[in-house]
């Protein structure tokens, strides 16, 4: 949440900006627009995937041996599961998505002048997707492990 509201705050000030400057043509400015909002995306879900691997991996299976949860830990785990899901379809969506985004709105000469740091988003896109993927393998595993110990018998509920 605080990416994302921090990155909406900073478009919010970089639109402002620009129109302080002056006028721009209304491509360019959608350009500006998306090219910003896949940097929002790649700053929420390229950070998620860290942190939460981190928090997974060594830090909550210290309060789970210290006996620091309850019967929410369940749904909890299980949110956490989603979650990792929708930032993973995202994580595949921001080269597939931003690349056209990026080129639509400008002419030409333009797609020509970017088509190097279009090779690069797609590249380093590609890249950090598949260090996504390989992320969200291991969360799944670890949230599986961690499921058994904090609902280690599923299915014989009072």
């Amino acid at each position: 949440m605080v990416a994302v509201i921090g990155w909406l705050a900073a478009g919010a000030v970089f639109l402002i900006r620009l129109h302080g400057l002056g006028s721009l043509p209304p491509g360019l400015l959608t350009d500006l627009i998306a090219s910003h909002a896949v940097a929002a995306a790649v700053a929420v879900v390229y950070t998620y995937f860290p942190v939460t691997f981190f928090v997974l991996r060594w830090y909550y299976p210290g309060l789970v041996a210290a006996g620091h949860i309850c019967p929410a830990e369940t749904e909890r785990l299980h949110r956490l599961v989603r979650r990792s899901r929708i930032y993973l379809g995202i994580a595949a969506s921001v080269p597939l998505i931003g690349v056209p985004a990026g080129l639509v709105f400008l002419d030409p000469d333009q797609q020509q002048s970017v088509i190097g740091p279009i090779v690069g988003l797609r590249v380093g896109g590609l890249f950090a997707f598949a260090i996504a993927l390989r992320t969200f393998y291991a969360l799944d595993a670890n949230l599986n492990a961690l499921h058994r110990i904090v609902d280690p018998h599923p299915h014989q509920r009072a």
